[in-house]
């Protein structure tokens, strides 16, 4: 006897530390329901509206089988059960996602075991279809069709119902919400756990118009843990089974009550049969107690044999089960003695990645000292590592190790001190991380090559933050500003920008976005001796992958020179305008008077041949006086910058000051704008006059546009008689054509400012087509597509 419990003894001691050693070493792992358990307590998630097993009272306290089970519970194993009750859907939903370590009345289903590890079962409930008493003919889920049945969300019921081909379902928070909706007309259709159906259905008076069928199943009840936590099942198990029959019978009888017959007072007839069996006892005589004890002994001892026997079989199905964990983790595992770290031997135990991982095989590595597979800087960090395991139990750090090739590695290792039966040991859980070493190393050159490059640039560059902060300036900005590398962090970017310019600048850098993050502004800068300079500054702002800001980047530059140059050319253009205009103004005087002059002198001369000349004279002076007309309309063509230009309202205030009364009139080019210079509609005026000119029959004018590739057309069309043969494709050329002389030749100068193109591409007796070919980025549709 004393040795069969000294051998339990020592197995039951192996079997908890290799249950602990296991835990430590896959941490990383075990699910997030594993961490649910501390220690100290273990957090338990329930529906609240499962009566007799978890409600809520008057109150709003839980109560019920389960609460006071687990009440128990926290007696037998000294574990805080700390139970937390909401809708079965919403406990489903945060136990899955790790808030919780149990699961408290699952039933079991096909689709819950591929996630769930269930207990054992603790009771049985059967389920049924209630109907309104009205109803006839619901004898199976088969005659639920045409009918919406009501369903607990998330509850197994519905699962099975789908499985049996129903489809229309109402579902509720809780059961008690389907009663009141029973009761208020909406449900008449229902499938509930029978306790939980009776109970509500009494509660609320309805226990006679409703009806119900057979059992569609009988579940068990169950507690559960998320799949392979193997361990806090177990524990959870052994703790309930640790409640005797008799604790569980008074939770039994509080909840369900007794029967008549557990009421009635039963004392007699035990006396008196219990009378009947000392008789009998006492006649068996002395020979046959004393074999009944013989007996009774051999049987205990049978029994403890058989229960070594289990107990050794289920710790050696639990070794073989942690130690395949063991093998499969993927990061190299030590069991090493702490009392002999560095001598031969030290090594207790080993995983497949160890070996695997230094090129040893299993024998070659548990026969090493742990200094033999650490590189030289290894050993001194396995100095180290060991001062800080007797200070604080635990350390991590990042080494190197030697493979059996005398190959050099880095590794980050994770070390425990531990005591295993009554053997002091550390456990050292040790990972391959050349990659991330690697990547480290190719990131710091990335980051130096940036630098340089950022550096090396002559544009100013910073980085500043949501509020304006400078996180980061190049040496050509703290070079212009007149500041020192280490103090430009901190300051706001608004001190070096002109207060009207910044709150502009502001405004337009909140609109920034992941899809839209950059733009391009010019404003004012102001020096550090008080000068005011343009400067010209892309802006961007860099985005995680969510979407949330991380930080502004700008690349700027002195643009002061070349705004004054502009400036200077603008001035000096006006000017020249201006002196275009006043000097083609005086030729037109004179050319007035001259052609005055010329009038008179053919009303007074008599000689045919001299009219003849004068007509002449006075002709070429009409020409000139269209040209000087016409250069005046033209002379600030490119002088202003183009602008853009909505082309339907330009072309109908470009055909107002030509007679079209007569047209029917047909645009389908609104919303389109078109960025060229700003005498479009003198350009187009001039236009529809010549070529109306050519089609006197006209009746009908219209506009259209269709786009070709990435190019926008622009179609002006009539209809009649057309252009002329022999002024077909060259009405845009100059001297192309003579009876319009360079009007329409203009016109295709102030299109080709921005790459805008015209041709004619109409016939002879076909009407006037002509189309106006506009690029990509110099249009823009009423959607925003092919934004300029």
């Amino acid at each position: 006897m004393a040795d069969a419990g000294g051998i339990n003894s020592r197995i039951t001691g192996s079997f908890l530390a290799a249950v602990f050693f296991l835990l430590l070493i896959i941490p990383a792992q075990v699910s997030a329901a594993d961490t649910a358990y501390s220690g100290d307590v273990i957090t338990i998630v329930t529906g609240d509206n499962y009566p007799p097993f978890s409600f809520r009272d008057g109150n709003g306290d839980l109560q019920g089988i389960s609460i006071d089970q687990w009440k128990l519970w926290e007696e037998k194993t000294g574990i805080e059960a700390d139970i937390t009750g909401m809708s079965w859907a919403d406990a489903q939903a945060a136990f899955e996602s790790g808030e919780y370590g149990v699961l408290e009345t699952p039933m079991y289903t096909p689709e819950r075991a591929e996630k769930y590890e269930f207990s054992k079962p603790y009771a049985e409930v059967e389920s049924a279809i209630y109907f309104n008493s009205e109803i006839s003919g619901i004898s199976g889920p088969d005659s639920l069709k045409g009918f919406v049945v009501a369903v607990l969300s998330g509850d197994a019921s519905y699962d099975y119902l789908v499985e049996k081909g129903v489809t229309d379902f109402a579902e509720y928070d809780s059961y008690e919400d389907i009663i009141l909706a029973a009761k208020e007309g909406d449900v008449v259709v229902f499938v509930m756990d029978s306790p939980q159906a009776d109970y509500y259905l009494y509660k609320s008076g309805l226990q006679d118009q409703f009806r119900r069928t057979e059992p569609l199943y009988t579940s068990h009840v169950h507690r559960a843990v998320l799949k392979e936590n193997f361990l806090l099942i177990d524990f959870i198990d052994s703790g309930f089974d640790s409640i005797s029959e008799d604790e569980y019978k008074s939770i039994d009888t509080k909840w369900y009550g007794i029967s008549e017959m557990q009421e009635r007072d039963l004392t007699p007839l035990f006396i008196f049969m219990g009378a009947i069996l000392l008789c009998m006892l006492l006649l068996a005589g002395w020979n046959h107690i004393l074999k009944l004890r013989v007996r009774d002994k051999t049987s205990e001892l049978l029994r403890e044999v058989e229960s070594g026997k289990e107990i050794t079989a289920k710790l050696f199905e639990s070794e073989q089960r942690f130690r395949k964990i063991f093998d499969n983790v993927n990061d190299a595992v030590f069991l090493i003695s702490a009392e002999s770290p560095y001598e031969k031997g030290a090594i207790i135990s080993v995983n497949r990645a160890a070996w695997a991982m230094l090129g040893y095989s299993e024998d070659e590595l548990m026969s090493l000292s742990p200094p033999e597979v650490h590189s030289e800087k290894g050993k001194a960090d396995l100095d180290r590592a060991a001062e800080i395991i007797k200070k604080d139990g635990n350390a991590i750090l990042e080494t190197e190790y030697l493979r059996k090739d005398g190959s050099v590695f880095p590794v980050e290792i994770s070390l425990h001190f531990f005591v295993l039966g009554e053997r002091k040991v550390v456990l050292a859980v040790a990972r391959d991380i050349s990659e991330r070493v690697t990547a480290l190393k190719r990131l710091e050159a990335s980051e130096r090559r940036y630098r340089n490059v950022v550096e090396d640039q002559t544009e100013l560059i910073c980085r500043f933050n949501n509020d304006f902060t400078i996180e980061f300036a190049n040496d050509a900005f703290c070079s212009y500003f007149g500041l020192e590398k280490e103090s430009v962090a901190g300051k706001k970017i608004s001190s070096f920008i002109l207060p009207q310019d910044m709150e502009w600048l502001k405004e337009h850098i909140k609109k920034l976005t992941p899809e839209s993050p950059g733009i391009s502004v010019e404003h004012r800068i102001i020096l550090p001796d008080g000068r005011v300079r343009w400067h010209a500054w892309s802006n961007r702002a860099i985005f995680d992958e969510n979407g949330n800001f991380i930080e502004f980047q700008s690349v700027g530059r002195d643009i002061t020179e070349t705004r004054q140059k502009d400036e200077a050319l603008a001035l000096a253009a006006k000017k020249l305008n201006i002196l275009n205009n006043v000097t083609l103004s005086e030729i037109q005087n004179y050319l007035f008077c001259e052609q005055g002059y010329l009038q008179l002198t053919t009303d007074l001369s008599e000689n045919e041949k001299q009219k003849e000349f004068l007509g002449k004279q006075a002709f070429n002076l009409d020409k000139i006086t269209r040209i000087i007309q016409f250069a005046k309309n033209y002379q600030g063509l490119g002088i202003s910058p183009p602008e853009w230009h909505d082309f339907e309202k330009t072309f109908i205030f470009a055909i107002s000051h030509t007679n079209t009364a007569h047209l029917e009139k047909d645009f389908d080019v609104s919303g389109i704008s078109i960025f060229t210079d700003n005498l479009l509609e003198k350009a187009l005026a001039e236009m529809v006059s010549k070529l109306l000119s050519y089609n006197k029959e006209a009746t009908r004018l219209s506009l259209k546009s269709e786009t070709e590739g990435e190019m926008l057309k622009i179609i002006f069309e009539t209809d009649g008689g057309g252009i002329p043969k022999e002024s077909e494709g060259k009405i845009f050329s100059r001297g192309g054509d003579p009876d319009t002389g360079i009007d329409l030749f203009l016109i295709e100068e102030v299109l080709s400012v921005t790459n805008i193109s015209i041709k004619e591409t109409g016939g002879p007796g076909k009407g006037i087509r002509i189309e106006i070919i506009v690029p990509p980025g110099m249009f823009r549709m009423g959607d925003g597509s092919f934004a300029g």
